[in-house]
């Protein structure tokens, strides 16, 4: 085996270790905490209440539900409004479907776990890309999605994802998270992840979106790594100083140092500003009354799945099963 043989080898191992540690380790508390600032966030950029669907590795915490007993993949259709003010939703099949929700919340998997293999990021970015875009699509037309994702689904050099994306939906904004957000200190998952603001056009109206189609290199630390345009026009919305790492063999990493125990306050400071800027540009429509929080009214529908094993592993039928959970009591958010 060759010295770049070993490199590859030694890059795959750490990458599969990388993501082992990820569906081992709960990222409850930090998205928690996220989950606060971006129901208020989603509700300043117009969302008064209704069907949402909240989906991945820690849709638990967004809804301030209880910490999952074992780990996997949650989605959870639910009503969600302001506290005392349960809104009328129509009836509608509890299995869900395309153009349905109010509002949609996707996780993506592994969004922070740094990967080292030229193939494992293409796969993750493109895999990214198609479940944002299915995000979108279960959002009504005018319906707002958040996604969080790994920063290469903003960075990534080729722009037809982002494209694809485009034609369904408004960027309305996004925030830089810092590197390590989710799970401080665990090595292996400190990769900068992106919260992206969406808003579900209705079929025909023209773009509004905020540009983020393409990504130039921009020169940091002596490198160049592709940033979006979308970051370099404002830097304020990224929560922290940006650096590259230089690796061998490997384009360097982008990171993002922040500081975490700020983490809540800085996002609520910049989603207010994107929903400021947003209703001044007309992209969207104030609520007629601002709350100051937001309450899980009912949940219709919780599905746990396994989180995807590596393909030299199996998975018995057992325990591949996905499991019904009964419904949930009301929980402020």
């Amino acid at each position: 085996m060759s010295p770049d043989d070993d490199a590859q080898f030694i890059r795959t191992c750490a990458d599969r270790q990388a993501i082992a540690d990820a569906d081992a380790t709960s990222a409850h508390r930090a998205l928690r905490a996220v989950g606060r600032e971006l129901w208020l966030g989603l509700h300043r950029l117009g969302f008064t209440g209704g069907r949402v669907l909240v989906q991945g590795d820690g849709a638990e915490a967004l809804l301030n539900l209880g910490p999952p007993t074992e780990p996997g993949i949650a989605t959870i259709s639910a009503t969600v409004g302001p506290p005392g003010h349960r809104p009328a939703t129509r009836e509608r099949s509890t299995s869900g479907g395309f153009g349905l929700y109010d509002a949609v919340i996707s996780v993506l998997p592994h969004a922070d776990v740094q990967l080292h293999t030229r193939h494992a990021l293409g796969n993750r970015t493109s895999m990214h890309a198609e479940l944002a875009l299915l995000a979108i699509a279960n959002a009504r037309p005018g319906g707002l999605v958040a996604v969080l994702a790994n920063h290469h689904t903003m960075d990534a050099t080729s722009e037809l994802p982002r494209l694809a994306i485009e034609t369904l939906a408004d960027l309305v904004g996004a925030v830089r998270l810092p590197s390590g957000a989710l799970r401080p200190r665990m090595t292996g998952t400190d990769a900068v992840t992106d919260l992206l603001l969406f808003s579900r056009r209705a079929a025909n109206q023209p773009s509004r979106s905020r540009d983020f189609l393409q990504s130039p290199d921009v020169p940091i630390d002596g490198d160049t790594v592709p940033v979006n345009t979308y970051f370099q026009r404002t830097p304020d919305h990224v929560l922290g100083s940006v650096g590259a790492l230089h690796l061998p063999g490997q384009p360097p990493p982008l990171t993002v140092t922040g500081h975490p125990q700020y983490l809540a306050a800085e996002l609520r400071a910049v989603l207010a500003e994107i929903a400021d800027l947003a209703q001044q540009d007309g992209l969207i429509a104030p609520p007629p009354q601002v709350y100051d929080s937001m309450t899980v009214h009912a949940i219709h529908h919780r599905l746990k799945s396994p989180h995807a094993r590596p393909a030299h592993e199996t998975t018995s039928p057992e325990d591949s099963r996905r499991r019904f959970e009964p419904p949930a009591p009301d929980a402020g958010i």
